[in-house]
């Protein structure tokens, strides 16, 4: 993605914690022993991830993002009943009723980090409807995941770096 195309999709979404912890391996065990009977859900959620990598790379409306977003968070909640208690879900329709077009959480399911597409002018009021939740600030970095090494103590000393 050119640069000003990525800072453009930052202005667009916001990451909120759930306040909710869940049991990944929970999740994931319920959704693989349902997943022969979900694999067209399975196949269309693979199919968004190319489309989501041609509206991203294109010049069109970025909506159209937000807009797939919902999509596949629609399909993704058919995957497996715990992926989305109904806190989750009240937190998505409140986003949804504030204006945010899309979004989903990340990792597994079941609570932890909502992201959310919303255009620039709406994420006030997407906040103050998640009001009770944690905005957590994020930045997209060319370098991936930036790890800062330092040096810890123990019992014995300072632990070696590396």
């Amino acid at each position: 993605m050119p640069g000003e195309r990525l800072a453009n999709l930052q202005k667009h979404l916001l990451l909120v914690y759930t306040g909710l912890s869940r049991h990944a391996s929970e999740i994931a065990a319920e959704q693989v022993s349902t997943i022969g009977s979900k694999v067209a859900e399975l196949r269309a959620i693979r199919a968004m991830v190319d489309e989501g990598e041609k509206i991203l790379a294109g010049t069109g409306s970025l909506r159209d993002f937000g807009c797939l977003l919902d999509e596949g968070w629609k399909l993704k909640r058919s995957l497996s009943s715990k992926i989305a208690p109904a806190l989750v879900n009240d937190v998505y329709d409140a986003a949804r009723k504030a204006g945010a077009d899309g979004g989903k959480l990340l990792g597994a399911g079941g609570g932890g980090f909502m992201l959310i597409f919303v255009e620039p002018d709406k994420r006030a009021a997407v906040l103050r409807s998640l009001d009770k939740l944690l905005p957590v600030p994020f930045k997209f970095e060319r370098g991936g995941t930036q790890l800062v090494l330092y040096e810890a103590e123990s019992q014995d000393g300072l632990l070696p770096v590396g």
